[in-house]
């Protein structure tokens, strides 16, 4: 890759093919943003987990409660587990909706919500 210099900002070649400058970008299933700032990627993440509420409620009639917890691995700590490891140090204030999802996924299927903030502190801590 070259790079040239015009007025304040470079300009990224890679092949002689001009790279053209983003906002953000999805890679491997993570958005990163141009200041590393997560944003764009915890609303997504949030979109999921609420999306993964919506999916229990309409099947939860249909599943006996002792399988709670495998709806609870598979639809919500996956999405919330992947990639933590490059998202997972954002400050708590940044991570208030996904606690909130969290409390009321435990809520929903009946999980002791006093259990929730500690299986939560074990992903994040």
């Amino acid at each position: 890759a070259r790079a040239k210099v015009i007025g304040s900002e470079k300009i990224l070649y890679l092949n002689r093919n001009k790279l053209k400058k983003t906002n953000m970008v999805r890679y491997l299933g993570i958005i990163i943003d141009e200041n590393l700032n997560w944003e764009g990627h915890l609303q997504h993440l949030e979109q999921k987990l609420n999306s993964s509420i919506v999916t229990i409620k309409r099947v939860k009639k249909f599943i006996p409660p002792e399988h709670n917890s495998k709806l609870y691995h598979s639809l919500f700590i996956s999405h919330l587990t992947y990639g933590i490891s490059a998202w997972g140090s954002v400050s708590n204030n940044k991570l208030k909706p996904i606690f909130s999802l969290g409390y009321k996924y435990s809520h929903l299927c009946t999980v002791k919500p006093q259990n929730f903030p500690t299986a939560l502190s074990l992903v994040f801590d």
